[in-house]
């Protein structure tokens, strides 16, 4: 086997397979035996988190890792270094669950303390300035929190009461305040809703109430609101139509899909591919949940850029649309392709060229582009099928 060859194998392979990477005399190379290390160290991962152009995890012991593009520091180690494997977010936090957005990262501890890291230019980090952070500080709030979504411009987190609470870039409504004024500190959507979780996309929001309704606001340029009609914005939320009640939803960059409480997937919005259902019309929005196709009941999923994954009750990794879809090839997919590996995934998500999954081993695997490493595996190779990610080096 050649260098390149040994680059592109991953995990405990790795390891396994060094010596043969090695030279002639069967010694490894020194950046060979590097990955094997890491490999063999590689942390236990409960959940991960893919972002523009890197990725988060929190493992077992509830240790938060980045690694990726660090270039306004969302991988929160002080630097703004480009890390190829895992890198421990500083400031000593155990996190119970990380977010990774468009440059920056946020994460909730096991206090519920909320902290966020990483491009400010929008007030996306909630600590009322638009300063970037290297380091994680703290959303000057007094409140416990039990989720945090980062998205593309703005920040979304819920109570331990379920309020929401949103800060950001709110230039088509996507705060839900009413306004589309800017909001460097948590503002709560209008409304006395509770709500189980609100995830931002590109320029909208959507969310599930304690009811299980779910409901949009921001950007509606491609029907991604979901309530039935063409709007260009909505500054408040609006209810998605059809009655149907929702156990998730993820808002993607223009489109929505969500988990109803019967296991089934549904997409709305940019009538293209990653809505994961054969186009019906030639028109360019989807304005009303349409159920994705091939009937997959889900467990989970994520929505990102031009494509959707979804995990299915049976520990299946699935993904559609144009992007990321682990599947061996480049070619886009208009209905659910199954990743590839035989991997049992419990939980997925989704970047923009990139994706990553946890195994139901607390194992953490990523695929896709990885251009700044984004992957995780100490490379910076294109991954088209699920490669595991190494441990720090």
């Amino acid at each position: 086997m050649n260098g390149v060859r040994c680059r592109a194998l991953s995990g405990l392979a790795i390891l396994t397979l060094v010596v043969a990477c090695g030279e002639e005399s069967g010694s490894p190379t020194a950046p060979q035996a590097e990955l094997a290390v890491a490999a063999a160290v590689a942390p236990a991962f409960r959940q991960v988190s893919a972002g523009r152009d890197h990725s988060c995890g929190v493992t077992t012991d509830d240790r938060a890792f980045c690694w990726g593009a660090n270039w306004q520091g969302g991988l929160g180690d002080g630097t703004t270094l480009q890390r190829l494997a895992p890198v421990a977010v500083a400031g000593g936090h155990r996190f119970l669950q990380v977010s990774a957005g468009y440059g920056y990262s946020c994460g909730v501890t096991t206090d519920r303390r909320l902290f966020c890291w990483g491009g400010n230019y929008a007030g996306q980090l909630g600590d009322g300035t638009t300063t970037s952070r290297l380091l994680p500080v703290r959303v000057p709030k007094d409140l416990r929190f039990r989720h945090v979504e980062a998205g593309s411009h703005h920040t979304c987190a819920v109570t331990m009461a379920d309020v929401a609470f949103c800060w950001g870039a709110n230039d088509y409504g996507g705060i839900g305040d009413g306004t589309t004024a800017q909001r460097r500190l948590p503002t709560k959507p209008a409304g006395s809703r509770k709500w189980i979780a609100v995830s931002p996309g590109w320029w909208h929001t959507c969310g599930v109430t304690t009811d299980r309704r779910a409901y949009c606001w921001g950007f509606d340029g491609y029907g991604q609101l979901g309530d039935g009609v063409y709007h260009l914005r909505r500054l408040r939320p609006i209810a998605v139509v059809g009655g149907l009640t929702f156990t998730q939803v993820k808002a993607g960059y223009f489109h929505t899909c969500g988990i109803t409480s019967d296991d089934r997937g549904y997409c709305w919005g940019h009538n293209g591919t990653e809505l994961g259902s054969v186009a019906t019309s030639n028109a360019d929005q989807q304005e009303t949940p349409r159920r994705i196709a091939g009937g997959l009941l889900f467990r989970a999923l994520d929505a990102s850029y031009y494509h959707t994954c979804g995990v299915t009750l049976g520990n299946l990794a699935y993904c559609w649309g144009a992007g990321a879809l682990g599947n061996a090839t480049v070619t886009e997919s208009a209905t659910p392709v199954r990743v590839a590996g035989g991997l049992r995934i419990g939980q997925v998500a989704v970047g923009f060229y990139n994706a990553c999954g946890v195994t139901t081993d607390n194992r953490a695997y990523c695929w896709g582009g990885n251009g700044w490493g984004e992957v995780g595996d100490g490379t910076d190779e294109p991954r088209p099928t699920p490669v595991a990610v190494v441990g720090p080096m």
